[in-house]
């Protein structure tokens, strides 16, 4: 199991009349297992309960069958934990964790990232305004998984501001704190990585994406979703 990578899908939910969110997972699995790579695959989510079609082609799943909207709107950190958890009970030392409607078209940049001992961030992950992105993120396990469950979780605040305080109190003190923050993370942009996503670019008829990948559909390009930069 060592030698397999994470494949967490997270920042799930999906009401009765949202199952075209079970196609659009699907297309991603497929998508992940045309690589080259060797995934142990987890989703963790909540609400109407997984196809048969989904969990046939995962290895373990957490799944709880009604919607806690707690979780929705900052960062779903209890489903993102509980995930990082069944990497883990399985030995697997690295991993990279999406939602389950993105999905990244860089396989070498996915491999490079995962060799190094740091965690990979990208947006919207900006040091100065004290945010990580809560999306994406590549790394090893236990590493991304205190990142998450370092300190108790603010539900009155994003999870972008909760990751950084957790962040933050990883470092051994703050005067330096963005060059610890730097010897612990790296940053790509969404481009780099090549990460896209389904929304917007889903024809739910056809269980496929309406056009070829573009850079129109990189996360966050069609809503204007501010890009930080990272460090």
């Amino acid at each position: 199991m060592k030698d397999k990578i994470g494949l967490l899908f997270s920042h799930l939910h999906v009401r009765e009349n949202e199952l075209y969110k079970f196609n659009m997972l699907r297309y991603s699995i497929e998508h992940f297992k045309n690589f080259d790579s060797d995934f142990y695959i987890v989703v963790s989510g909540h609400g109407v309960n997984p196809p048969d079609f989904i969990t046939e082609q995962i290895d373990d799943m957490y799944w709880e069958s009604q919607i806690d909207t707690n979780e929705i709107g900052v960062g779903h950190p209890k489903f993102c934990i509980k995930g990082y958890e069944l990497l883990l009970q399985q030995g697997i030392s690295n991993c990279m964790k999406l939602r389950g409607s993105d999905l990244i078209t860089k396989e070498d940049k996915l491999l490079s990232a995962i060799k190094t001992p740091k965690v990979t961030l990208t947006e919207q992950t900006s040091f100065d305004r004290g945010m990580i992105g809560d999306l994406l993120m590549i790394g090893p396990t236990a590493m991304v998984q205190d990142l998450w469950s370092k300190n108790s979780w603010n539900y009155k605040k994003s999870g972008l501001y909760n990751l950084f305080d957790n962040a933050r109190s990883q470092c051994e003190n703050h005067f330096d704190l963005h060059e610890q923050l730097k010897n612990k993370y790296n940053f790509l942009s969404p481009h780099e990585i090549g990460w896209m996503t389904l929304e917007n670019n889903w024809n739910d008829q056809e269980l496929n994406i309406i056009e070829p990948f573009s850079q129109k559909h990189l996360w966050g390009h069609m809503q204007g979703y501010g890009y930080y930069g990272g460090f």
